[in-house]
C-alpha cells in the first residue's frame, strides 16, 4: 500500500519512497518502513525504519558545509512526522525543488 497525503500532490514511488509537491519551490520526500532486497519490495517492514533513515539524513546534511537538497527538517505544523497508512509507518522530510535548489547556489 502507498501512502496517502491528500494535501499534497503525490508525483512518484519507489520500492521505499514516495514524493510529494508541498509547493512550487518544495517537494517531500517519504522515508518508509518498507524493504527492498534486489529490486524486490518484501511483505514486511521494519518498524520505524523511515523514521530513523530520516533523522539520520537529517543529521549528516547538518554537518556537511556543502549545498544540499534540504531545506529544513520535518515541521510538525505543516505535515504530520509519522503518518499511519495500512501496515507502515513513514517519516519525511521537506527537500527544494531540484530547480530552486540549483539557482541559490
Amino acid at each position: 500500500m502507498r501512502p496517502a497525503l491528500s494535501d499534497y500532490q503525490h508525483l512518484a514511488s519507489g520500492k521505499v519512497r514516495e514524493i510529494y509537491r508541498i509547493d512550487d519551490g518544495h517537494l517531500l520526500l517519504v522515508a518508509t518502513d518498507r524493504i527492498s532486497a534486489y529490486d524486490y519490495v518484501l511483505d514486511s517492514t521494519i518498524p520505524d525504519k523511515g523514521r530513523i533513515l530520516t533523522a539520520m539524513s537529517v543529521f549528516f546534511f547538518g554537518l556537511v558545509d556543502t549545498p544540499n537538497h534540504l531545506a529544513g527538517p520535518p515541521d510538525d505544523s505543516r505535515i504530520p512526522m509519522r503518518c499511519w497508512a495500512a501496515r507502515w509507518w513513514c517519516a519525511d522530510w521537506r527537500c527544494f525543488r531540484w530547480n530552486a535548489w540549483r539557482a541559490a547556489i
